[in-house]
């Protein structure tokens, strides 16, 4: 019987990822490699790439999209979790159902043995939990921590002699100012930075 190698699909999808990332550089590609990095971009797994506002502008903001990208493996483990329980319950209710309709007796399973069985299933569980989760975060490694160091990013506007700098990312918001945009983000990118972009890799 064959098996996925899951392995090896997550290192063929993070090498994709790492070439998306050579889309950006300012390198003058051949238009033949051009066009296939820009199709690796979509491996990123980044929002930004579908232009969601412009189809909810007042929904959409910059700053309601960055607390997705990074919050999007506990939204993706929520989901998990969510779809995990619904298909447990199913599974609960057929077989009670049809434990009713079968017309021989059942030999019930000792108190020791209830207990196994409940331990390994919830062993299973919680190991499935885990593994999706890691999963996620490493499909989502490069979003988070583009969007995480996004915040730090500030250009000066050429022609522009009072010293303000602007936001990358968002060339509205003005940087490093208190009651910006930016500012109030740094807090939570850092937490990114420090627990996630350098912490996975070292765990």
């Amino acid at each position: 019987k064959m098996r996925l190698n899951f392995v090896i699909i997550s290192l063929a999808f993070d090498h994709m990822q790492i070439l998306g990332l050579l889309a950006g550089a300012k390198i003058n590609w051949p238009w033949q490699i051009a066009i296939i990095l820009k199709w690796f971009v979509f491996f990123q797994l980044d929002v930004d790439v579908a232009g969601p506002e412009c189809l909810a502008r007042g929904l959409v903001t910059f700053e309601n999209k960055w607390w997705f990208k990074v919050l999007l493996p506990f939204i993706g483990m929520a989901t998990v979790a969510v779809v995990k329980t619904i298909i447990a319950v199913i599974a609960c209710c057929c077989h009670h159902h049809k434990k009713h309709k079968k017309k021989k007796i059942i030999i019930k399973k000792s108190g020791l043995g209830e207990d196994l069985a409940h331990n390994g299933q919830s062993t299973k569980t919680i190991t499935f939990m885990v593994k999706s989760f890691i999963n996620i975060v490493a499909f989502c490694y490069i979003m988070m921590t583009k969007a995480a160091m996004s915040i730090f990013s500030c250009y000066f506007p050429p022609g522009d002699d009072t010293g303000a700098s602007f936001m990358v990312a968002q060339p509205s918001e003005p940087c490093w100012q208190e009651d910006g945009l930016q500012f109030a983000l740094m807090p939570p990118a850092i937490i990114v930075i420090l627990a996630y972009s350098c912490g996975y890799p070292v765990a």
